[in-house]
């Protein structure tokens, strides 16, 4: 068992971070409506590599000196729009939530698993992985968009989203759907 409860462990933890991550992002968004200022700029830096006003910059070192640069510059706008549910920061947690997942299942539980249940890793075949390495493609292969293997889920079916665009979004209810079937398979290994 101690595979299996090693790998539910760190199933839980990504999980935990997606559920930590995502409420900070609903409190992010709700701080910034103290940084939306409609006169911001919607030019670019200037000749020192300084966002103009209206932005809130994380940035090193000193624009004196010449070694200054910007990480990030965005708008109070910007900021709320990324943080709101369903906005771009929610898209690329969840995302990243499932590749870490399928990737720890992959690169090396999985065969552990096998191992301790006197199986050859090939052997060992999950309905709820298969749907998780289609996903990890379409992420990561197709920059988030829509592959026709998508089609073909065993777990899940896909639909396209209604605004007709190719973009794979998971949104909360998928995610804990996602976990829900992990955690299923998890449990029929063990009985």
């Amino acid at each position: 068992m101690k595979p299996i409860e090693e790998f539910e462990a760190i199933a839980e933890e990504i999980f935990s971070v997606y559920l930590d991550a995502t409420e900070g992002f609903r409190q992010i968004a709700k701080m910034s409506e103290i940084f939306v200022n409609d006169k911001a700029r919607e030019t670019g830096r200037d000749e020192k590599g300084v966002s103009p006003a209206g932005h809130v910059i994380y940035a090193l070192g000193c624009p004196e000196d010449g070694n200054y640069m910007e990480l990030s510059a965005r708008t109070g706008k910007e900021i709320i729009e990324a943080n709101a549910p369903d906005g771009k920061n929610f898209q690329f947690i969840a995302s990243m939530a499932i590749v870490a997942l399928y990737q720890y299942w992959e690169d090396h539980y999985r065969e552990e698993i096998a191992a301790f249940l006197g199986k050859d890793k090939n052997a060992l075949t999950l309905p709820i992985f298969g749907d998780l390495r289609k996903f990890r493609r379409a992420i990561i292969h197709n920059r988030g968009r829509m592959i026709p293997e998508l089609k073909t889920l065993e777990v899940f079916v896909w639909e396209h989203n209604s605004a007709g665009d190719d973009r794979i979004g998971f949104g909360h209810e998928n995610i804990c759907a996602i976990w829900w079937e992990v955690k299923k398979a998890l449990k029929k290994l063990t009985e």
